[in-house]
This record gives structure tokens, C-alpha cells and sequence, in this order.
């Protein structure tokens, strides 16, 4: 009806209209008007009504399928009781009302008893409109715009989702073309996450294109490709702390970072840089620092001198303040002090992490 894109009403002016049209006894031929005027045939158009419901992507502007879930209104169910439709949920029963899973393109119920209509779909992002919002302009045009994620295909070209960038191993540089249009995105995945062990490359190579690969994958898993950059940086911070001119302040920023998300783990919300990444940074910055500055701390305790720049950068990172405050916890002629008695002297002036290295050194010392 309508090439699709129409059904009937079931309203009282509707109904009226199919049984003027329909009910009188047809004619034996198209000359016989005795019982009913061949006009009033047509008045079937009055009861038709347009409610197909048409999914398009706001990117490419072309029409897609998007699976969706109507909650209908109270008491709807008991029209469909006497219909098999496997996609209604059993709560439908106990809340009295109906949630019917559909595809666009698709005929909708009729509308007035449409309460809200929602994305219910991995691919896209999340839509729910309602009575309250935008439902009454999405049920006039029949329109709804969808935002397809990052790393997913449509159903059309992918309708198991087999092809998708989450079912894929992690180096999928050849087949980015199929999974994203953004012109940087594709860039990166050809220069940067192509295996580095095909072309003979050395070790740092086959590293850096490992994590970049890696990183493409959790960014457009989790639909934030904008930090891709900054995870590039926090790795190259990391690679170049100790030989680099702005160490101390590359250290220091990594600090900030560790210590921020560390304390906000317990939030709901999702971090924009995962907990498990930050902890690989600090497990291995720390790696680096111990290895090159821990037997230097005493001798910079006892001469107040720093010996190297990676040493700043050791001092930056663990928060260890100043030499007037050191000379406050020790004394000159004794800086050998247990964790106790430097916790007692602190005063608030020295950080956790600061009191641990300090103490580990003077003992050792």
C-alpha cells in the first residue's frame, strides 16, 4: 500500500470510510449502480495513513537498517493478544505495556500509541526519544538519524557484524578503508600500524607499531578517536624521560596523570585514558628512574648535589621536595632515618611516595 510506505488507521472516521467502501455487495458489471455508487470505492484512501518509519545515517546521508524498540502505551498489549509476535518482550505483561523490537525500514504501530522510540543497536550511538521530547516531529517526518560508531559497518554491508573492527585481530591497516571515512584515522593505520616485523625492522619498530595498533583498537572501540594523539605523546614522554630537555616536566606531567586517575578509579563514569594503560606507564617509568637514580639519592641526600638530569627527573617524579624541607627531616650528620620517624617528623610537608623512596635510600645508605 502505498509502494510500502502506507497502512490503514483503525479510527472511528477510518473505519467508517472501509465500510463505505467495502461493505455494500459488489456489482455484477461497472454499469450496475443499483446497490452502491463506484465512486464510494475509493474512499479507502481516507483511511490510509502514512507510518513507515525510515532509518539514514547523518554521515553518509544514506538510508540504513537500525534496529529500534517501541514502548507502547498501557493496555496496547491486549490488541496484539491474539498475534504472534516473538519480538515482545514478557515484561510487556507485568508493566502493561508493550516493547515491540523492529528494523527500519518498518510500519509502525499506529501512532497515538507510541509512547517512545529508541536505538537499541552496538553499531549506533544511543537514541531515545519520547512523548515529552521529540517524539511528536520524529512520528510527522518518519525519520530517524543515526550515528554509526567507529569500527562497526552498516547491517546492509555487514549483517552479523563479522566484519567489524571488534572482530577483527588488531592489526587491520588493509581493511580500515571499510571501516572508517576519516581521512586521519586511514593515514595512521597506513604509516603507523603496519607490522613492522614484515620489513625487517628493528625492535623499537616492531614495539611502536604493536601500540599503535593497539591504541587505534581501544580508541575506536570505545569511540574516541580524538585521543590517539595523546597516547602517542605518552608514549614517547615515556621512551625519552630520561635523555629528554623537558624530563623533569614530562615526569612531573605523568605524575599529575597517574595520581588523578588513580584517585578517581572508583568513579562510574568511564575514564578517557584507561586505568590498566596509566599503570603500564608508571610501572615502567618507574623502571627506568630506579634503575638509573636510586643509588644516587643518598649521595644527594649527604652532598646536595644532583649528578644528572634523569636524577631530576627522578625527583620530579616521586615528588621528593626541596633541600630546605630535606634538612628539616634530616639532620646533617644523620640522614639515615626508618619510615616511623620520618612519617613523625614529616608534618604534612612530604608526600607518601616521597617518604617511601627516602626511606628506602637512607636505609640502605
Amino acid at each position: 500500500l502505498g509502494g510500502g510506505q502506507y497502512s490503514l488507521s483503525n479510527d472511528n472516521a477510518a473505519i467508517a470510510a472501509l465500510l463505505v467502501a467495502f461493505f455494500p455487495r459488489v456489482p455484477n458489471d461497472s454499469l450496475d449502480n443499483r446497490y452502491h455508487n463506484q465512486a464510494f470505492r475509493h474512499l479507502y484512501v481516507l483511511a490510509t495513513e502514512e507510518r513507515c518509519l525510515n532509518g539514514f545515517e547523518v554521515d553518509s546521508g544514506q538510508p540504513c537498517y537500525v534496529p529500534i524498540e517501541l514502548t507502547l502505551r498501557k493496555n496496547a498489549l491486549q490488541i496484539f493478544n491474539n498475534m504472534n509476535f516473538s519480538s515482545i518482550r514478557q515484561e510487556g505483561m507485568k508493566t502493561q505495556k508493550t516493547k515491540l523490537r523492529m528494523i527500519t525500514p518498518c510500519l509502525l504501530p499506529p501512532l497515538d500509541w507510541i509512547e517512545t522510540v529508541e536505538v537499541c543497536s552496538p553499531r549506533y550511538m544511543d537514541v531515545k526519544v519520547t512523548r515529552d521530547g521529540d517524539l511528536g516531529v520524529l512520528l510527522a517526518y518518519r525519520v530517524l538519524c543515526v550515528k554509526r560508531k567507529a569500527g562497526h559497518l552498516s547491517y546492509g554491508n555487514d549483517q552479523r557484524g563479522v566484519s567489524s573492527l571488534l572482530a577483527r585481530p588488531k592489526r587491520s591497516s588493509d581493511k580500515m578503508v571499510m571501516l572508517t571515512d576519516s581521512p586521519h584515522l586511514l593515514a595512521f593505520s597506513r604509516h603507523f600500524c603496519t607490522d613492522a616485523s614484515d620489513n625487517c625492522g628493528n625492535s623499537e619498530e616492531i614495539e611502536f607499531s604493536d601500540f599503535c595498533s593497539t591504541v587505534l583498537y581501544e580508541c575506536l572501540a570505545d569511540e574516541k578517536p580524538e585521543l590517539i594523539n595523546t597516547f602517542i605523546e605518552l608514549y614517547h614522554s615515556v621512551r625519552n624521560l630520561p635523555r629528554g630537555e623537558n624530563g623533569p616536566l614530562l615526569a612531573r606531567n605523568i605524575n599529575i596523570l597517574t595520581t588523578f586517575y588513580g584517585r578517581h578509579n572508583m568513579q562510574p563514569h568511564k575514564e578517557l585514558v584507561p586505568l590498566p594503560f596509566l599503570q603500564s606507564i608508571n610501572d615502567r617509568v618507574e623502571a627506568i628512574l630506579d634503575h638509573q637514580s636510586k643509588a644516587a639519592l643518598g649521595q644527594y641526600l649527604k652532598d646536595h648535589v644532583i649528578p644528572s638530569a634523569s636524577f631530576a627527573c627522578f625527583l620530579c617524579y616521586y615528588e621528593i621536595p626541596g633541600l630546605y624541607v630535606l634538612d628539616e627531616l634530616f639532620p646533617k650528620g644523620n640522614p639515615s632515618f626508618p619510615l616511623p620517624v620520618l612519617a613523625l617528623r614529616n608534618k604534612g610537608k612530604v608526600s607518601t611516595k616521597a617518604l617511601l623512596k627516602l626511606s628506602s635510600a637512607t636505609t640502605k645508605a
